[in-house]
């Protein structure tokens, strides 16, 4: 039974060493962080939708919205931000493996159009947006949809909490303090009383 608990044991360092090295590199996409901000300045309420390029192809995708700047962990949801007449927004995103493109716009008619971000979206990439700042001041300027953009589902998904921080990161501290405590509450209890 000792030897179970000395392989355990091991097993749970290694695994804590394993969640340092995750924790450190979930750090490195920090390089990659952007932000940005989009103002209605319509009088009416808006819902936007930050679209990106992925590869030389020019595939479109739900930009990968971040929770905040100074960490790279993926926001509640990505699509269909509603904005108000004179309110702001400012998004977060990771530039690593896509260049944000268009901002796809809809109306309280549920109408969409889009705003061109990036006109050459497939060259120099990947890059952060050449503007930090995008007014949406007139409707009717604004460009019908391309097609590439209509592929995209601006349906808002579920959110998924990544996984990675609640399997590999945390629970072998937990594990490992929880055995420590053990640990001295055993030794304590051995210890004669003077």
């Amino acid at each position: 039974m000792k030897w179970m608990k000395v392989v355990f044991r091991w097993f749970l360092y290694g695994w804590a060493g394993l969640s340092g090295l995750l924790t450190v590199g979930s750090l490195i996409p920090l390089a990659f962080m952007v932000d940005f901000t989009i103002e209605n300045q319509t009088d009416e309420t808006l819902l936007v939708t930050p679209i990106g390029t992925v590869g030389k192809e020019g595939g479109r995708h739900l930009l990968p919205v971040s929770m905040a700047g100074f960490i790279d962990f993926p926001a509640r949801h990505a699509s269909r931000f509603r904005l108000v007449p004179g309110e702001s927004l400012s998004i977060s995103y990771d530039m690593d493996d896509i260049n944000f493109s268009e901002i796809v716009v809809e109306n309280e008619q549920g109408e969409a159009r889009q705003l061109v971000t990036d006109p050459t979206p497939t060259q120099n990439q990947y890059h952060g947006p050449a503007r930090r700042s995008f007014a949406i001041n007139d409707w009717n300027k604004l460009e019908p949809l391309s097609d590439a953009v209509k592929m995209v589902p601006l349906e808002p998904r579920p959110y998924q909490l990544v996984c990675r921080f609640l399997i590999f990161i945390i629970p072998p501290w937990m594990l490992l303090k929880v055995i420590s405590r053990r640990q001295n509450s055993l030794k304590q209890s051995e210890d004669p009383s003077p």
